[in-house]
């Protein structure tokens, strides 16, 4: 019996226009706005989407009868879905020994750390700390300790402080800590080596436009596998992801001018038969 072997693969597609897409979803920052349109729209909504639905529902008033049974109606509609609706997930096994064989992680890792700096540290007054060694340490699990004594000490003495720390490995495959600080007005240099007490600290102002350079790191073979690409304090919040039509984006983006523009398809090839699944066209657009 012949083997139906799928291969999934993603390539360019220069021709795509926002005008061939159905949707579009985007994270809007202070200074720009980057999107994500594709033209497959997904005809069924996911556990978790039915889950959120039926929370906001239940949160309505019943105030109007006839508004209060067809929620009541809906409510139960999403009730028997959710019984219904069967998730099965595989163990996942881990098979990668460095950070460097997890490219998709790591892709994902690097947008979601641009994100935080973008929607948390596009403001005035922004330190960027590089904390180095004097006596230079190689074990990754120490670095971590050693920055978790430093932010409790930065916590107790500046509590509305928003920090996100990136651990970097140098050439010698020695570490040092990259960090951004929020509301640490008073903070300078020798407070900082005195609070750190291993080594020195660099320490200057910090432009949101160097988001890209300061996630940049191109010595992922020295990562254990599994570990954390950078900390952050949980008042640092993600982008809300908002979802819309390509007409009403349209009106969003009128006047803004378009900086980055690059079409992909997703491709499933099957007994050497290729099929289109989806195409994804992300854009940036300026706002200042």
């Amino acid at each position: 019996m012949k083997e139906n072997k799928q291969i999934y693969r993603t390539g360019l597609n220069p021709e795509l226009r926002l005008e061939d897409c159905k949707s579009v979803s985007y994270f809007e920052f202070s200074g720009h706005i980057e999107s994500t349109a594709s033209t497959y729209v997904r005809p069924y909504k996911t556990k978790a989407e039915l889950k959120e639905e039926l929370k906001y529902l239940k949160k309505q008033p019943y105030a109007v009868m006839t508004e209060g049974r067809k929620i009541q109606q809906k409510i139960i509609l999403l009730k028997k879905a959710l019984a219904t609706r069967k998730q099965v997930h595989q163990e996942r096994v881990r098979k990668a020994t460095t950070r460097k064989e997890n490219h998709e992680t790591i892709k994902r890792s690097q947008r979601k750390l641009i994100h935080y700096i973008y929607n948390n540290f596009d403001v005035p007054f922004v330190l960027g700390a590089t904390f180095t060694y004097a006596r230079k340490e190689f074990c990754y699990e120490n670095v971590c300790k050693d920055f978790t004594k430093l932010r409790k000490k930065l916590q107790y003495r500046f509590p509305k402080m928003a920090f996100l720390a990136v651990y970097e490995p140098c050439e010698d495959a020695s570490w040092h800590i990259h960090t951004l600080l929020r509301g640490c007005k008073g903070a300078n240099k020798e407070l900082l080596e005195t609070l750190w007490g291993k080594g020195w600290v660099h320490l200057e102002k910090f432009n949101a436009n160097a988001a890209p350079y300061f996630c940049k790191n191109i010595r992922f073979e020295m990562y254990p596998a599994g570990a954390r690409l950078y900390s952050k304090s949980r008042n640092v919040l993600p982008p809300i992801k908002h979802t819309t039509s390509v007409a009403n984006f349209k009106k969003k983006i009128a006047g803004l001018p378009c900086t980055y523009q690059s079409g992909k398809k997703l491709v499933v090839e099957v007994n050497g038969e290729e099929k289109v699944l989806n195409n994804f066209l992300y854009q940036t657009f300026m706002k200042r």
